[in-house]
């Protein structure tokens, strides 16, 4: 919901969806990009950090001129082991041991809202994953509880 309410008022919006059908409803809208398999997942992100970095470095006046961007991440405990594990069969020597999915991520939650991104995590995600400084940074806590 809160996702559909930010694209009615013009955002954008970036839909992790690991299990491919939780947010099928996402696929079809002008303003959504929706990605499903980890591989797109990881990929996404680490363009969310290229972007966040565009964002952070443009002057306020045209940041203003800008649409929000939502990364709504479904089953977040389970997208984020998995960007984990993907990461570690590609992951090169002289690389870093942590996923730059995963760091372009904990960078969202840092600078996104000065950037106009902000992240809707479903489920709190795990600190072995995350980082413990990740659940400092959440604004709203959202509590609910609903059936199919």
């Amino acid at each position: 919901m809160l996702t559909a309410q930010f694209l009615h008022q013009g955002a954008h919006a970036l839909v992790l969806d690991v299990k491919r059908i939780s947010h099928l409803w996402a696929k079809v809208l002008p303003t959504v990009t929706h990605r499903g398999n980890i591989a797109g997942i990881h990929d996404a992100l680490v363009h969310l950090a290229d972007e966040l970095k565009r964002r952070n470095e443009l002057p306020d006046d045209d940041l203003a001129d800008v649409s929000r961007q939502i990364v709504a991440i479904d089953s977040t405990n389970g997208t984020l082991r998995q960007l984990a594990r993907y990461w570690e069969t590609f992951r090169q020597k002289d690389d870093p041991t942590t996923s730059p999915a995963v760091t372009a991520l904990e960078e969202a939650h840092w600078t996104g809202r000065s950037a106009r991104v902000h992240v809707i995590l479903d489920g709190r995600p795990q600190t072995s994953v995350l980082g413990a400084a990740a659940h400092e940074l959440f604004a709203t806590v959202i509590l609910a509880r609903f059936t199919a």
